[in-house]
């Protein structure tokens, strides 16, 4: 790529300056004479039959302009089964689903609105987890599973909460590591075994980049990635209770990798331009997110020498499988 002057360089993005320092406008910056606003009534049930929806207290708020239901627009979308509904009609099927969107003059009266929308709704019991979902017996989510439309390779499984079964054939691990061009993904953390704490000390990421297009573009969008993906290992995750009820769903309560927190983050590239796409380029936006839960999770399993398997990696949930005498990791 000796010929193109910037292939492969570290070349400044124009409005990389005014995103920095804050000066750049975007489209929420800028309010047009007339601009309507929308606030959405969200479901209180995780699984519920809607018996009623009730708008006529919210239609007399001056200003409301449209109230939307799920009744007025039955429709569903999916990409590989068409199985929801844009506003929910007849049930809801999980914690925070949209039922209802009100259309006013400003956010205020659009939010108004929305708290005077009464719903009556019939509950039903839930599944919390995959496994759960799995067992015979448990509740349906989809009753009318074999009524949707199949976009893609799948196979639903009528009267079941099973929407395709897919094989996976296991080989030998070490061979495949042995025959790798690209080991890398790894974690230093240090750990405190008194109270089970620790700090994450550098993180290290090693991707097939086809060819580079811009050096530090494509080593900061890896950064931002392992963040991404240390921060969802560490802390991030959404708790429930027992009717499937989102506890944590504020910034107070979900909690993200701060600044501060940030391990030094070291990023290598193997280049092996790709045959028919642009310059031989290649997509680098999930590489960095996808090694760094095992990772992490590896390094505190040698750590506190107990085996880990669930996310996030809190130090309450160390302890716990620790006091519960989990599997020493090998």
């Amino acid at each position: 790529m000796e010929q193109y002057c910037v292939i492969g360089k570290s070349i400044p993005k124009k409005e990389g300056w005014d995103k920095v320092t804050g000066r750049v406008k975007y489209i929420d910056d800028k309010q047009e004479i007339g601009t309507l606003h929308v606030k959405l009534l969200t479901s209180a049930y995780a699984h519920a039959y809607l018996d009623q929806i009730d708008i006529e207290e919210a239609w007399g708020v001056q200003g409301v302009r449209m109230i939307v239901t799920g009744k007025d627009y039955p429709l569903l979308v999916g990409t590989t089964l068409v199985d929801r509904p844009i506003l929910a009609f007849d049930k809801v099927r999980y914690f925070g689903e949209p039922i209802a969107m009100v259309i006013a003059d400003s956010e205020a009266i659009a939010a108004q609105a929305v708290s005077l929308i009464r719903v009556t709704y019939r509950e039903l019991p839930v599944v919390n987890s995959p496994l759960q979902a799995y067992q015979e017996g448990a509740p349906l989510v989809h009753e009318q599973l074999q009524q949707y439309k199949i976009t893609s390779q799948v196979r639903p499984e009528p009267g079941t909460n099973i929407a395709n079964r897919m094989r996976i054939r296991k080989g030998n691990i070490v061979e495949g590591f042995a025959q790798c061009d690209v080991i890398a993904q790894a974690v230093e953390v240090e750990f405190d075994t008194r109270d089970y704490t620790y700090k994450l000390i550098r993180a290290v990421s090693v991707a097939d980049a086809g060819q580079i297009l811009n050096q530090k573009g494509a080593e900061t969008q890896i950064m931002g990635a392992m963040s991404m993906g240390l921060s969802f290992a560490t802390r991030e995750g959404f708790k429930y209770d027992d009717k499937g009820r989102v506890l944590t769903n504020q910034f107070r309560s979900y909690k993200v990798l701060h600044y501060g927190e940030q391990p030094k983050y070291i990023v290598q590239f193997i280049e092996n331009p790709v045959d028919g796409s642009p310059f031989g380029s290649r997509g680098l936006g999930e590489h960095g997110i996808m090694g760094m839960p095992a990772a992490v999770a590896n390094s505190l399993s040698v750590a506190s020498d107990v085996s880990l398997h669930q996310l996030p990696l809190t130090p309450e949930y160390i302890w716990k499988t620790k006091k519960q005498g989990g599997d020493r990791f090998q």
